[in-house]
């Protein structure tokens, strides 16, 4: 077997170049660039990285996202191109996929419905991502009515869907830097976030 058609070796050659690669950058650089002080921890202590290199420079939403949004019938024709349900709803914006913790979502939705402990619909916007169908092959037939799927938002739009939702939710397993629960807030909108 050549060096090459090993898998194995493959991925152990592209992750020892990347290494390399990383530290020579890092080397080099004069300044870097982070958006978390977890980051800045994570780059200290796994390149040994003097903490004066290492800039955090927090992530902030755009001015769109705001709680004073008053145009009724930009909110009510944004209803319907998305086909959001007049009632209440809980919304979960991500790209639809397992990191995204979608399956532990639906599951306490399924539960809390069953339950008589909710009234809302939810609300799962945005693409969907890779092994999402055998995720929506699973929901129980009573509650498939009450859920419902937008695809992808246009982000001129977005601040109108935050609005109309009752609370946001954002399940995900581990995010870089979750800005949608921040431009949810912005909006209004409570954030509930794993």
């Amino acid at each position: 077997i050549g060096f090459f058609d090993c898998p194995q070796m493959w991925k152990w050659y592209v992750s020892l170049y990347g290494q390399i690669k990383m530290k020579v950058a890092i080397r080099h650089c004069h300044q870097i660039v982070t958006v978390s002080n977890f980051t800045k921890r994570r780059l200290e202590e796994r390149f040994s990285i003097d903490e004066e290199k290492i800039s955090v420079v927090y992530n902030a939403i755009d001015n769109k996202f705001r709680n004073d949004i008053a145009d009724k019938d930009k909110s009510l024709e944004v209803r319907k191109k998305y086909k959001l349900p007049m009632d209440n709803f809980i919304l979960c914006l991500s790209t639809l996929e397992p990191r995204k913790n979608l399956r532990l979502l639906i599951e306490a939705y399924t539960d809390l419905k069953k339950e008589n402990k909710i009234d809302h619909h939810l609300v799962l916007a945005g693409r969907k991502g890779w092994k999402i169908d055998s995720l929506f092959k699973n929901i129980d037939s009573e509650i498939k009515q009450y859920i419902h799927f937008t695809g992808f938002i246009d982000d001129d739009e977005l601040p109108y869907v935050y609005k109309a939702a009752d609370l946001f939710v954002f399940p995900s397993k581990y995010e870089g830097f979750g800005i949608p629960p921040l431009e949810a807030m912005a909006c209004g909108t409570q954030p509930v976030v794993s």
